[in-house]
This record gives structure tokens, C-alpha cells and sequence, in this order.
């Protein structure tokens, strides 16, 4: 596996993250406070924690292929088609 695409499919929704967090803090009808995480032990793992949070709406997860190829490769504590709901 090159590793090089890997790293820049991840530069890429690092840098849309970091743009997005601060867009969404601006708008003052929205006055939610936003922090990004970036949990980089990897894709997996920050699934994992996503599907672990409330359903209130304010957890937003982006992600990058690695969410639809993981399930093939072991076994994850979450199902990718049941414990996420699509916003767009």
C-alpha cells in the first residue's frame, strides 16, 4: 500500500476540518462552540468514539475511505451502516 496517499487523504480532511471548525463558531445564529479532535491513532478509532457519543447533534463525524474498507479487515465495535446518520 503506498503509504504517501494515504497521508495525503489525511492532510486533506485535516486541513477541511480545521477550516470548517472555526467557520461554524462564526455564525452567530448557530453560537455553538466548536472543537476539533483529531484522534490520530487512526480512522478506527475515532469511529469508534464518534458512535459512542449521544445522539444530540453535536458530533459531527468526517471521515476518509478507511470508514467502508475497516469492516472488511477485523472485526469494529460499531456497525458502519446503522450507527451513523447521513446529514447531507
Amino acid at each position: 500500500m503506498d503509504n504517501t496517499a494515504h497521508f495525503f487523504a489525511q492532510l486533506t480532511l485535516l486541513v477541511a476540518v480545521g477550516l470548517l471548525g472555526p467557520a461554524l463558531s462564526a455564525i452567530p445564529r448557530l453560537s455553538i462552540p466548536t472543537v476539533i479532535g483529531e484522534l490520530l491513532a487512526g480512522t478506527v478509532i475515532g469511529t469508534d468514539a464518534a458512535s459512542r457519543a449521544q445522539p444530540d447533534g453535536n458530533t459531527v463525524l468526517i471521515t476518509t475511505p478507511e470508514f467502508v474498507i475497516a469492516p472488511h479487515l477485523r472485526k469494529l465495535n460499531y456497525d458502519p451502516l446503522t450507527s451513523f446518520e447521513p446529514i447531507c
